[in-house]
């Protein structure tokens, strides 16, 4: 005879129960096993050279930008920007998840014989919490390796060091050219999006140009965003890059934007110069400074770079090409570049591939893929997330716009109708959870941007 339904229910609720209690039970069997290994691992073992920097970390403690120093030959030093800008108790859940998840695939793709040094800037209110943040990271990762380790799988983290830096120290080095950026903004305000003035606002938005004269002891640093980008590969293959650079006279190693951003900020220049190619799809497309490699010796040693370092270069740059600054210093660098073109190596898009559809509209539906595409998404090196999509109408992109490789579905979708940043943005979760609302999120009715 069949069961009622609420019987069979009620037995596979039992068995479920009765199979976790015996996970559980066979777990709490290794369980001190695996706690004493962690200690050891932690005190006197594997991991033990990672107790005192990350002690300190936790602390806080502040080094002071010129006695930052390479700890050790052949390290790569990366350099993040890591603020709480809202100054609340804790770092905005988001930001903290994207952040966390940018370092963790970092992290877990880095080759473990190549050292890695963090150069973190931050400020006052917010070094414990970045130290929090990092500790937190990184041990969750090495109990994670202990476990494996006792499974006999292979570990993945490579020897550590942590540098948190004051940003203010280093804004002080130069602050005559933070504030000539902004007085040109504060001057033309009706040209601004509001919504880029408040994000730009902070003056640790102006600093990557005289990294050099603060970070005085280190030859070489790779300074990236901290909240949007996703490691496909080791970092060494980014740091290798530098060999590459150095075979140009070129101190800055920058990928291009993959957008046609610049091709409208350029509008009145080309109309006055009717031979010039700024923001055309190419070498002065303009540049993106999500990733970028700072050769700081040769800026150091480069009288022509340091010129425009004046206060009045800075207007005068700008006012070459009549460009009122957006987002940054990324208007700096490429407008830079645009003038002394020889100071730039261009970094292959691989290591830059972003994400953002914003541009593609009815105006560049012709001309978007040249600006945007890259590559094969099996061939990306860093993912930068960045802007809206990953449909043109998550852009607020009235009508069709979407292009040829768009529709044969090259920017990174899995289907046009699936929302690959989905993944991402939900990675966390738990998988029912996951494949509850990948069910809902078919179609792109209720797709959602960051």
């Amino acid at each position: 005879m069949k069961k009622p339904k609420f019987y069979r229910t009620l037995v596979g609720l039992l068995f479920s129960g009765w199979m976790m209690i015996t996970i559980i039970h066979q777990f709490d069997h290794h369980h001190h096993f695996i706690r004493q290994k962690l200690f050891e691992a932690l005190e006197t073992g594997t991991y033990s050279a990672y107790t005192h920097s990350l002690r300190s970390l936790g602390r806080g403690k502040f080094t002071s930008a010129k006695e930052v120093v390479s700890p050790e030959a052949g390290a790569i030093n990366i350099g993040f920007i890591i603020v709480n800008r809202k100054n609340t108790q804790f770092f905005d859940d988001e930001f903290a998840r994207r952040t966390t998840e940018t370092l963790r695939s970092l992290l877990l793709h880095a080759n473990t014989s190549t050292p890695l040094h963090f150069v973190i800037l931050t400020d006052e209110f917010s070094r414990t919490q970045v130290g929090h943040l990092m500790v937190s990271l990184v041990s969750k990762i090495i109990s994670h390796e202990v476990i494996k380790m006792y499974n006999r799988k292979k570990h993945h983290l490579p020897r550590l060091y942590f540098s948190l830096v004051d940003f203010h120290e280093i804004a002080s080095v130069n602050q005559d050219f933070i504030n000539a950026f902004k007085a040109i903004k504060a001057a033309n305000m009706d040209k601004i999006d509001m919504e880029l003035e408040d994000k730009y606002s902070k003056d640790f938005f102006y600093i990557a140009p005289f990294y050099h004269q603060a970070l005085t002891s280190l030859d070489k640093i790779i300074f990236m965003d901290c909240f949007d980008l996703e490691f496909k590969t080791d970092i060494g293959e980014l740091a290798a890059e530098f060999t590459n650079l150095e075979q140009t006279s070129a101190a800055i190693g920058i990928g291009l934007d993959l957008s046609p951003y610049y091709k409208t900020l350029m509008k009145t220049y080309n109309k006055a110069h009717n031979s010039s190619k700024l923001g055309q799809p190419g070498r002065f497309q303009g540049f993106n400074s999500g990733v970028v490699l700072f050769h700081l010796e040769r800026l150091r040693n480069s009288p022509i770079y340091n010129r425009y370092l004046n206060a009045d270069e800075v207007n005068i740059l700008f006012g070459t090409y009549y460009h009122v600054p957006t987002v940054g210093d990324q208007d700096w660098f490429t407008d830079l570049g645009f003038k002394e073109p020889d100071l730039f190596y261009l970094l292959p898009c691989q290591f830059n591939t972003q994400t953002s559809l914003q541009y593609m509209n009815m105006e560049f539906k012709d001309t978007f893929d040249d600006y945007h595409y890259c590559d094969h998404f099996s061939n990306v090196k860093i993912l930068h997330l960045n802007g809206c999509g990953p449909l043109p109408s998550n852009c607020e992109n009235e009508g069709d716009p979407s292009t040829k490789r768009y529709r044969e579905g090259s920017f990174y979708a899995l289907e046009e109708t699936i929302d690959w940043r989905y993944f991402v943005d939900s990675k966390w979760r738990s998988v029912g959870y996951k494949m509850v609302n990948l069910y809902f999120h078919r179609g792109g009715s209720i797709m959602h941007t960051y």
